[in-house]
């Protein structure tokens, strides 16, 4: 698409359907008036942040292109759900909390690389079953929030989070860490309510700046003699 496409302010509806497009301009984002976009059958990948103001929209068509950003359980949602999730990317960015509560992922993004500045990061209330290798990269995140998931495992790689002071993994079904976030040296406060451990993680033995532990509503037995070294 070329760069003037920005220029058609009173364009309703779009269509290039079955084309070969692999990116839009990002002065899409102008078309205030638009209210139908069919991208059906492209080559598109991600979609610009910019389309995040195309207050307009209400039938947005991008089956058939190979996204990653928005995701696909994004997409699925719907059109003011893609809308949603660009504005949040976009406030991210703008600010380093990055709220990703309620979007349905089902998946970890696969677009995190547009997302690496975040101080703040919560994935809380989606239905993500684990978080991958690729939380490696959010080398900044101080403050990560995952609660109200379906968590099953978390990728040991999270240890690589040293700037992380604080971790909420609420209401999920985790029954064991990795023992690398013994590792998380700046951890102040974990949060595992509402999980299914039969045990205080042996690793938190090496988090000497922990300072709140909340653990109700699990399966344990007893508490180690070490947590009061801690």
């Amino acid at each position: 698409l070329p760069y003037e496409i920005g220029k058609l302010h009173s364009l309703k509806k779009l269509n290039l359907a079955r084309n070969r497009l692999v990116d839009l301009q990002p002065t899409i984002g102008r078309l205030d008036q638009l209210k139908e976009l069919d991208l059906t059958d492209n080559k598109i990948c991600m979609l610009p942040l910019q389309m995040r103001t195309l207050s307009s929209l209400v039938d947005l068509r991008v089956g058939g292109n190979p996204l990653t950003s928005p995701p696909k359980d994004v997409v699925r949602s719907g059109t003011q759900a893609v809308c949603r999730y660009l504005q949040k990317i976009y406030e991210g960015n703008s600010s380093g909390r990055l709220d990703m509560g309620g979007m349905r992922l089902r998946n970890f993004p696969e677009d995190y690389h547009r997302m690496l500045d975040a101080k703040y990061f919560s994935l809380q209330g989606n239905g993500l079953r684990g978080i991958p290798d690729s939380i490696q990269t959010f080398r900044s995140l101080r403050d990560f929030s995952a609660d109200n998931n379906q968590l099953l495992a978390i990728s040991p790689l999270i240890g690589s989070l040293h700037n992380l002071m604080s971790l909420n993994m609420d209401n999920n079904l985790l029954c064991t860490l990795p023992a690398d976030i013994g590792r998380l040296s700046a951890l102040t406060k974990v949060s595992l309510m509402e999980n299914r451990f039969e045990s205080v993680p042996e690793s938190f033995r090496s988090l000497t700046r922990l300072r709140k532990l909340n653990m109700d509503n699990n399966l344990l037995i007893k508490i180690p003699d070490w947590i009061g070294s801690l």
